[in-house]
């Protein structure tokens, strides 16, 4: 069983890497930038002179690998 949970794990990691590499890639040009990764969660910095488009195209690019996604939004990283 250990092996099996090995392999699982492995595999989720694999699976997330490629995720945040096209997440990366569309962050290119911008000055949104990520901020915080654990496991299968993002956290961003976003720049409002980015657009709210972006949102909506990580969004996209996001629940298209079948991530589930939720956007807050904060001034700062004063979280509850």
């Amino acid at each position: 069983t250990k092996l099996m949970n090995y392999l699982v794990q492995s595999y989720e990691t694999t699976r997330n890497v490629k995720v945040l590499y096209q997440v990366l890639n569309r962050l290119k040009n911008c000055r949104t930038r990520i901020i915080l990764v654990t496991y299968d969660s993002i956290l961003l910095d976003w720049s409002k002179e980015d657009g709210e488009e972006l949102l909506s195209e990580i969004k996209q690019i996001l629940e298209q690998k079948k991530f589930p996604v939720s956007v807050d939004f904060s001034k700062d990283l004063n979280f509850k």
